[in-house]
């Protein structure tokens, strides 16, 4: 009697969303009992969606990105659309949307690579409509928030751009975009370490000390 082994169930890094991964050839992913299927209009939705965010962000960064490295303290101007759009940035400013720009970008590597591997499994549920639309711009705001924790630690605050690291802190931001829950984690593991507070169980069994008594 010829058996077919079932599909294995592998969890995405995001978390939540279960893929069915065929083990057998020809075997046929099915969809995740947690939720309903994501519709055809939605699925061709975010799959402009994507396709549109990535050529947006790559095009801005491009422009944003300063001509010199390390960029130099000066007022620069930028331009958009052959110039039917057009700003003045600062050094400081121009590094900020710089990390922004590329933290994007890394949320956007996950949630692109997310939504194809789900699409193509036939897996994706209607549910994780809203992780897909703010995925980009939670990394962003992540990344920027890891670029004010670095800098405040590791820099002067008189110190200018030219002192930085941009191609650095912009690795930085894309990999804390791509890979949030570990830069959450740390991020919160910086926060107990700095902040620690004492359990009720340490301050139960801790030492009592007064002058009579040392």
């Amino acid at each position: 009697m010829n058996t077919q082994p079932s599909p294995t169930t592998t969890t995405d890094e995001a978390g939540g969303i279960s893929q069915a991964s065929a083990t057998a050839v020809g075997a046929k992913p099915t969809a995740p009992g947690n939720g309903e299927p994501m519709s055809h209009s939605w699925i061709r939705f975010f799959g402009s969606y994507h396709l549109v965010l990535a050529l947006l962000l790559i095009y801005v960064l491009v422009k944003v990105w300063p001509p010199a490295i390390p960029p130099k303290d000066e007022v620069r101007n930028v331009r958009f659309l052959w110039g039917l759009l057009s700003f003045n940035v600062s050094s400081e400013a121009q590094m900020i949307l710089v990390v922004i720009l590329t933290g994007a970008l890394g949320s956007y590597v996950h949630a692109a690579t997310s939504f194809v591997n789900f699409t193509g499994a036939r897996s994706i549920v209607a549910s994780w409509r809203w992780w897909y639309l703010l995925r980009p711009f939670i990394g962003s705001a992540l990344a920027l928030g890891f670029f004010f924790v670095v800098r405040a630690g590791f820099f002067a605050p008189s110190a200018g751009t030219a002192n930085f690291n941009l191609v650095g802190f912009a690795a930085m931001a894309f990999l804390v975009g791509m890979f949030t829950r570990q830069a959450t984690a740390k991020l919160a593991e910086l926060f107990d370490t700095l902040f620690r507070v004492r359990s009720e169980a340490e301050h139960q069994y801790a030492p009592q000390t007064d002058k009579l008594n040392r």
